[in-house]
């Protein structure tokens, strides 16, 4: 072959080569530019995608926030309402609101809510308009008062005393039980002379009721049993420190008007009286004595460092309402002496109770034990809404819990 020839054979297939290798090029920067651009678009897609999964979570964890609030205020008051505004959390700016359903009620998810039960509905939302719900099925704990009595170390009842559930305005037996109980399981619940519990009788977690004693007449119309678990009785803890603060009250038929504050020693007597402005007080002492009154026109909550010493028709609360008149007192004897009628809730965990002398009570005696004889009496309000007030305590459990 000639020469030249030859070498135009061999120009052509370096052509040829050069090309197959520049479209091989080209083919691949193609794959490599379609590549690059899906890769750009997952990723838009993926951070798009992460935004609104943490908006979502924001939006539940906003909304979780909203039942567990509404569960722990639930475990302070089965009687709350939640507010009718929007709730702000710090930092996010992510916001719940609650509502409730009580037993029976048709949830928006159309269940009806079981006995016993209450059904929380919140819902969380985040500042870019993402909403996220969550429903819990809550059952309220026991608290101290849901019983008449409660105590630490035994309950005795004689001569003729007697427990039930009566309605403070209308004075009619209740068919709710006015149940009994004590916290510890060596402590005992003792009835004689003719004295009656319209209710059941508890002695402490595990221990035998062999420790409920029955005689001389007397009857437990309930069932005789142990609790599961101690009830919850938080130590009474002052707002303010009275114990330096002067000796003070009415005396010598005085009539003397206070405003809530801190006092010293509190004396009533003599046929004074006091009244109370609505609001919270605190005592070192007192003593309501010897035809003294102490007067209420609605709701008051009384702190007292250590002792009371009242008799019961000095007590007065004309709206019979026993809420209206609590008695939170952190140590010493707490003494109900003498006939007549009062309407209130006495908290005393760390002191000794009694009430006597044919007196007669329309609500809740918590102490670290109690006496009531001499024909006294105890008539438990069953809408009694202190199982949270300070130095009172219950639980919350969350039964079910779901994310809509």
């Amino acid at each position: 072959m000639h020469f030249g020839h030859l070498s135009g054979i061999l120009w052509i297939m370096a052509s040829k080569r050069r090309g197959v290798t520049l479209v091989a090029g080209l083919l691949i920067v193609s794959v490599l530019v379609s590549l690059t651009s899906a890769m750009v678009l997952l990723g838009s897609g993926n951070l798009a995608g992460s935004f609104q999964s943490v908006q979502a979570d924001q939006a539940v964890y906003a909304a979780e926030a909203g039942g567990w609030r509404a569960a722990k205020e639930l475990a302070l008051s089965s009687s709350w309402t939640p507010p009718t505004t929007n709730t702000t959390l710090p930092v996010t700016g992510s916001q719940f609101s609650v509502r409730l359903f009580a037993s029976g009620a048709l949830t928006p998810q159309g269940v009806t809510v079981p006995a016993g039960l209450t059904y929380v509905l919140s819902t969380g939302a985040v500042p870019s308009g993402k909403t996220k719900q969550v429903g819990m099925m809550i059952k309220t704990g026991v608290g101290a008062l849901n019983y008449a009595a409660l105590t630490v170390n035994g309950i005795s009842l004689n001569g003729d005393s007697s427990v039930d559930s009566r309605d403070p305005l209308t004075d009619l037996v209740l068919p709710n039980p006015a149940s009994v109980a004590v916290n510890t399981p060596g402590a005992g619940i003792s009835l004689g002379g003719g004295s009656h519990i319209a209710g059941a009788a508890y002695v402490g977690p595990g221990a035998s009721t062999s420790l409920i004693t029955v005689g001389g007449g007397s009857t437990i119309s309930g069932t005789l049993g142990a609790l599961s678990s101690a009830i919850p009785l938080t130590p009474v803890t002052l707002p303010s420190d009275p114990s330096a603060l002067p000796a003070t009250g009415a005396t010598g038929g005085a009539t003397v008007n206070w405003t809530p504050g801190a006092f010293g020693d509190v004396t009533v007597n003599g046929g004074a009286t006091l009244n109370l402005a609505p609001g919270t007080y605190v005592f070192k002492s007192l003593q309501v004595t010897g035809g003294g009154q102490l007067a209420i026109s609605s709701a008051v909550q009384i702190y007292i460092q250590s002792g009371l010493d009242v008799n019961v028709g000095s007590l007065l609360n004309p709206t019979k309402n026993p809420n209206n008149m609590k008695f939170m007192i952190n140590s010493g004897a707490v003494n109900i002496n003498s006939g007549g009628t009062s309407y209130g809730i006495f908290y005393a965990p760390s002191s000794p109770v009694s009430l006597r002398g044919d007196g007669t009570i329309y609500g809740n005696l918590i102490g670290e034990s109690l006496e009531i004889r001499g024909g006294s009496h105890l008539h438990y309000d069953p809408n009694s809404t202190g199982a949270g007030m300070p130095g009172g305590g219950t639980t919350a459990l969350v039964v079910s819990q779901q994310t809509f």
